[in-house]
């Protein structure tokens, strides 16, 4: 087993690999939270999409940001499948 974790913005992303288990089938869940976070989101989803593992998901769980952020998740989810948005809306 081969452990690798990669940093983004604000998330780790942990790689999982059984070198032993052929046709071992993996789908890598990438939760990417976020709070007012529109100045690096754009950069986070895109270094996520473009890592030469393609079978993941994405899912971004919006914290009530009063920024940018959850328009630029909703445009990346309709234009990618594999990106889903949890919005946690906040009532003060």
């Amino acid at each position: 087993m081969i452990i690798q974790k990669n940093f983004f913005e604000n998330t780790i992303v942990e790689f999982i690999t059984f070198d032993n288990i052929k046709g071992f089938f993996m789908l890598l869940t990438v939760i990417i939270p976020v709070y007012n976070a529109a100045k690096y989101l754009k950069h986070t989803i895109e270094s996520v999409l473009n890592q030469s593992f393609s079978n993941l998901e994405v899912i971004i769980v919006n914290d009530g940001s009063n920024d940018r952020s959850l328009e630029i998740a909703r445009y990346y989810a309709s234009i990618d499948s594999r990106i889903s948005i949890i919005n946690i809306y906040l009532f003060l």
